[in-house]
């Protein structure tokens, strides 16, 4: 939740006026960016979102996403797929250069490309991606102490959509299990070791 709100709250410095919002990957960090999206922008707000997983993309549909599988279409044809041309804003949780880059071309004017995950660098053509069509490109890196409140306002009202990204609690004495459901299975959303 923190993580993903504070992405949210980097687009909206970036852009006030988001109609459209673009998430790349949809693993746990990218789900919550989606979640966060819905509950801080509203849920009529469109939030396309890319993975090559179909249960995670089905799990993002589940919280209101458009879901893009780009392991079978281009991102350019997954968006007009939806009815739409570019979009607004644009969040990166998936750390690949190569996702970043469509991202970027995939951005309106005054569009921002915010990078939450970690990885894989960028390349960009100056004039072309980013002075002619005004964009931006920003880093967004977990969340303030001071954003603890809201979001506990957010968890206590959203608790049963939130929950939605949990997918598998397991014992502690099954953290191996967990992993490796995480890490080699792809189907799982959020993977909670409990005590």
């Amino acid at each position: 939740m923190g993580t993903g709100g504070h992405a949210i709250e980097r687009c909206q410095l970036m852009r006030p006026d988001i109609e459209s919002l673009l998430v790349v990957g949809a693993g746990p960090i990218g789900l919550g960016v989606l979640a966060m999206a819905k509950i801080i922008l509203g849920h009529q707000l469109k939030v396309l979102i890319t993975d090559v997983v179909p249960y995670r993309l089905a799990l993002a549909e589940r919280l209101g996403g458009l879901p893009i599988n780009v392991g079978q279409t281009s991102l350019s044809a997954g968006i007009q797929s939806h009815e739409l041309v570019r979009v607004d804003m644009a969040v990166d949780t998936s750390g690949k250069q190569a996702a970043r880059q469509d991202a970027v071309d995939s951005l309106a004017q005054r569009g921002s490309l915010i990078c939450v995950g970690h990885g894989e660098g960028i390349a960009l053509r100056i004039s072309p991606d980013i002075i002619a069509p005004e964009r931006s490109v920003v880093g967004s890196e977990y969340f303030r102490y001071d954003e603890l409140p809201a979001n506990l306002r957010r968890l206590l009202k959203h608790r049963t959509y939130l929950n939605q990204i949990i997918t598998h609690r397991m014992g502690v004495d099954e953290i191996q299990q967990a992993f490796e459901a995480f890490f080699f299975g792809g189907e799982t959303g959020k993977v909670v070791i409990e005590q």
